[in-house]
């Protein structure tokens, strides 16, 4: 009996330290599919805004600027409107939304 109670303390404290370990790999970003700076306070309001590091569209990224989720994605979109050239894409970018493919946490 006491073989079978060490082998199982074993095993959880073992399962524990592999459970904390992804927990950890995951708080460091977390990848996106459906956000949009135009949905972005309403699908992530839940997080603090101050844990959240860069917010990234595909190849770009940025640094989170504002005290807001609106002024942050406000940021974002000014931001990253300045690397597009073309004026038509530029101006469905800010009707539409940017999508927002990842979040960068703070560590």
């Amino acid at each position: 009996m006491k073989k079978l109670i060490m082998t199982l303390a074993i095993f959880l404290v073992v399962g524990a330290i592999f459970l904390n370990v992804k927990v950890r790999a995951l708080e460091g970003e977390m990848n996106l599919d459906d956000i949009s700076t135009a949905n972005f306070k309403a699908k992530m309001g839940y997080l603090k805004l101050t844990s959240i590091k860069k917010l990234c569209s595909y190849d770009y990224c940025d640094y989170v600027r504002g005290d807001t989720f609106d002024e942050t994605a406000e940021i974002f979109t000014r931001n990253y409107l300045k690397t597009i050239q073309d004026d038509e894409v530029r101006a469905g970018l800010r009707i539409k939304g940017i999508k927002i493919t990842k979040l960068i946490f703070e560590e």
